[in-house]
């Protein structure tokens, strides 16, 4: 029977040093996966400061764009306007 109990022994130490050796594998891979999560955290805190300032950038150029787009029409009224009031001085 002494022969059964080693066996039983050494199944039981091969089972423990598995046991052990998926442990650090499983803690390993946490940490790697925390690495990654850190990481991505932070490229997407970075992207978001990118859009922000791309999209706020984006806001001022289409105001820009608005403001001239509303300038141009009040300039051309206000020469017809201009060219409309010599006009009256020149026939009366």
């Amino acid at each position: 029977m002494t022969i059964g109990t080693n066996n039983f022994e050494e199944e039981m130490e091969a089972m423990k040093a598995m046991l052990e050796r998926f442990v650090k594998e499983s803690e390993e891979k946490e940490a790697r996966i925390k690495v990654y999560e850190e990481k991505i955290a932070r490229l997407t805190k970075k992207l978001e400061k990118h859009l922000t300032r791309s999209l706020i950038k984006s806001s001022e150029s289409q105001d820009e764009e608005r403001a001239s787009k509303v300038k141009l029409p009040m300039r051309r009224s206000t020469q017809r306007r201009a060219v409309n009031s010599r006009t009256m001085d020149v026939q009366a």
